[in-house]
């Protein structure tokens, strides 16, 4: 099982941990014939420097906040979807909110929690709870499509701060 926990740690947040991020992201996206736009390397990078998942608003004020000009929020939406399609994001139904992929270069199903006091999200990747879920939708001739789990509750940090 992998955890993550969304929140900038000393991997991403120096620049050689980013750069080590993006070069990955780019040779993803090359492998589905899809090189990795300008404007969706900056999303991909706000994503990994945010402190907790980003909706599309939030991301579109951060790009235009570093520079980024004649964007909308269609355009946002647009390359979310494809940096989901690569792998490289997951979106929090829930919250309709996007964070970057713990394990982007290995397909995987998603279990997030969610901290309902912090906001942050854990990701964690643990085929024994997708294999199960698959095992009980085959038994009952339930094809899957999407699998999305998400679970609220209260981190462990804001419960060793009281904050609960």
């Amino acid at each position: 099982m992998v955890r993550f926990v969304h929140q900038v740690d000393s991997s991403i947040s120096n620049d050689s941990g980013l750069s080590q991020k993006i070069a990955t992201a780019e040779r993803i996206c090359r492998s589905y014939n899809r090189p990795l736009s300008r404007i969706q390397r900056d999303t991909y990078l706000f994503l990994l420097q945010a402190n907790a998942p980003q909706t599309a608003y939030q991301i579109l004020d951060g790009l235009r906040q570093s520079g980024a000009s004649g964007i909308y929020p269609q355009t946002v939406y647009r390359m979310l979807s494809t940096l989901q399609e690569s792998g490289l994001v997951h979106k929090l139904e829930s919250t309709n909110a996007f964070l970057p992929c713990v394990k982007p270069a290995r397909p995987h199903e998603s279990i997030h929690l969610l901290c309902e006091i912090c906001g942050c999200a854990e990701e964690l990747v643990d085929g024994r709870v997708s294999d199960a879920l698959l095992r009980d939708a085959q038994q009952r001739c339930f094809k899957i499509h999407r699998q999305v789990v998400e679970l609220r509750g209260v981190c462990a940090v804001c419960i060793r701060t009281g904050a609960n």
